[in-house]
């Protein structure tokens, strides 16, 4: 009966306990049990902003490797150097 209302990782955390500090490992476990678990928007609201953030560094970085380059093709078509700090 026991097994159904309970999960696993408690009877195994249970049987050390009973030997050495039980009324520790039953507070440990209550406290645990009580504590509310974060809602699935939080995680769903994580993920997103991992997503996000990883798209947004791939597009900055096609965008460095092939549009900044042709704007040196664009200042010699119009015979313009280059501004002063973009020069290597």
């Amino acid at each position: 009966m026991h097994r159904v209302q309970f999960p696993p990782l408690y009877g195994r955390l249970v049987g050390p306990g009973e030997v050495r500090n039980l009324p520790g490992v039953l507070f440990n476990l209550g406290a645990t049990s009580t504590r509310p678990a974060p809602p699935r928007s939080h995680l769903a609201h994580a993920r997103l902003s991992v997503a996000v953030t990883h798209r947004l560094a791939i597009v900055l970085t096609m965008i460095g490797l092939f549009v900044l380059p042709k704007f040196e093709e664009i200042y010699k078509d119009f015979a313009l150097q280059l501004p002063a700090i973009t020069q290597s």
